[in-house]
């Protein structure tokens, strides 16, 4: 057993209650909390720096896996906080701007384009900054904290969870919490109840957290992200896995963008 058992988190609104339950648990003195990029937990886990980690699920594709915990970030309908946002409907779109910090979202929106939305935008990734810059055709995908804060500077909106879900009827997953084999059984028990802790604690303590100006803290939380994980989310994710590499990795070259 290590002196501290190192986890990496995103450092989204999105994972307040997962970072509060463990903070609020004993549990929190094992623990070196490493909050960061959806790209670099998954860099993290993947390079074997942290013991347990939130990964995206985009980091996952074509590889096995077992998540340690019933809970995960995932949406069943609108996400709100993972969008394409334009000044022009979809058939005008002439470009895509990829977000930098995570993999999954790229991979969706891609697979969205050709399946669902049938369009074939330029897919252009891009660099901090971007979301303050789209203009004429071009669209950009924002996800996390950012898309929040440009909800409504933007007239087209289009949310990738609303979008999947009617494509598919399923819900959908974007990171899952996965750890090293050697994790030990009770700490990982005591792990996920501090999560469990964390996200049943929402309706009491949302008022106390600070979001976006504009952003309903209570509305997001209730009716947008999703934490508990029940079949109907594995098989979202066992779709989406799928679908990635049946329709978009298929023929296509090295794909080289952000985790």
């Amino acid at each position: 057993m290590p002196e501290k058992y190192k986890v990496a988190i995103v450092n989204y609104l999105n994972t307040k209650p997962f970072i509060e339950g463990i903070r609020s648990h004993p549990i929190c003195d094992l623990i070196e909390l490493i909050e960061c990029s959806p790209a670099q937990c998954a860099s993290l886990y993947l390079e074997h720096e942290v013991d347990i980690s939130l990964v995206p699920v985009g980091a996952l594709i074509g590889q096995p896996f077992e998540r340690i915990s019933d809970y995960g970030i995932a949406s069943d309908g609108p996400v709100s906080s993972v969008c394409l946002f334009s000044q022009v409907p979809l058939e005008e779109i002439k470009t895509i701007y990829l977000d930098y910090q995570s993999r999954t979202s790229v991979m969706l929106v891609r697979l969205l384009s050709q399946e669902y939305w049938h369009i074939r935008p330029n897919f252009v990734q891009a660099s901090a900054g971007y979301e303050q810059n789209l203009s004429g055709a071009e669209a950009g995908l924002i996800i996390g904290d950012r898309a929040l804060k440009v909800k409504h500077k933007y007239p087209y909106v289009y949310d990738l969870g609303e979008a999947w879900q009617s494509m598919t009827g399923l819900p959908f997953v974007y990171a899952v919490w996965l750890a090293r084999e050697e994790t030990d059984l009770d700490f990982l028990k005591a792990f996920n109840e501090a999560l469990s802790s964390g996200v049943e604690s929402i309706p009491t303590q949302v008022s106390q957290w600070n979001g976006p100006e504009g952003c309903d803290l209570v509305n997001y939380f209730a009716q947008n992200i999703r934490y508990k994980l029940d079949p109907s989310y594995d098989e979202g994710l066992k779709t989406f896995l799928r679908l990635i590499e049946e329709k978009v990795l298929k023929g296509a070259p090295a794909y080289t963008e952000a985790l």
